[in-house]
């Protein structure tokens, strides 16, 4: 969006205008992309970690490694869209400045590289693995909650049959308040399992689509720009 509100300021395209534009213009919005479909695996990879069981995993899901994590894939990002200060340029041969780029090498690079192997096929894999391993995640917390429940219960039941057999007094308001407790833990579970799985659908399916229709559009301009060069 920043290039298109600048140029509507200046009056002029300025990625027609100034070679540094031109080149920061089309890495800008390379590096960009890939960041935000690194960010949402990353995402992905970290919501894995913090609903798994195992203390480990969950031990990754902390602050200082999303800090870690997101400076990585930022570098990564960047350096990925460095073809782009490469290879576009001002060209005047067609007697008006236009923003181009004629090297096959950055055509297979940037179309099908980054855009038909990392920002699709790789990232939507990663999201749906860690999709599917998230909700299994939540799943087995949702059963080992019902088990506990359960054993609540029979200890419950356990105490105040003993305490009717034998007549010592038996704590049957702190069993109800136990289990009244975990009836609550529960319906949150159910609840955050139900909102979590409707945000991953919803976000899955927007990345794809949207990856197919970026890729065709900017794969499409792309080799139209290389033709024209040619």
């Amino acid at each position: 969006m920043l290039p298109y509100v600048v140029d509507s300021f200046n009056g002029k395209n300025g990625t027609e205008t100034y070679l540094w534009w031109c080149k920061l213009v089309n890495y800008s919005g390379d590096a960009g992309y890939t960041l935000l479909v690194l960010a949402l695996c990353l995402g992905s990879i970290d919501r894995y970690h913090a609903t798994s069981r195992n203390a480990r995993l969950r031990q990754r899901s902390s602050m200082k490694v999303a800090t870690i994590s997101v400076t990585i894939i930022t570098l990564i990002s960047l350096l990925l869209a460095i073809p782009d200060l490469l290879y576009w340029y001002i060209d005047n041969s067609f007697g008006y400045p236009i923003c181009i780029y004629d090297s096959t090498f950055y055509l297979i690079y940037s179309s099908y590289f980054l855009g038909v192997f990392l920002n699709m096929f790789a990232s939507l894999s990663l999201l749906l693995i860690f999709g599917v391993l998230t909700y299994y995640n939540l799943k087995s917390v949702q059963h080992a909650s019902v088990r506990d429940r359960t054993a609540v219960i029979n200890v419950g039941t356990t105490a105040h049959t003993a305490s009717m057999n034998t007549g010592i007094p038996n704590n049957n308001n702190g069993n109800h308040t136990i289990i009244q407790q975990n009836d609550t833990q529960q319906s949150m579970k159910i609840s955050k399992q139900r909102i979590d799985t409707q945000f991953s659908v919803m976000l899955i399916l927007e990345i794809l689509c949207y990856a197919f229709a970026t890729n065709q559009t900017s794969s499409t301009l792309k080799y139209r720009t290389y033709l024209t060069s040619k």
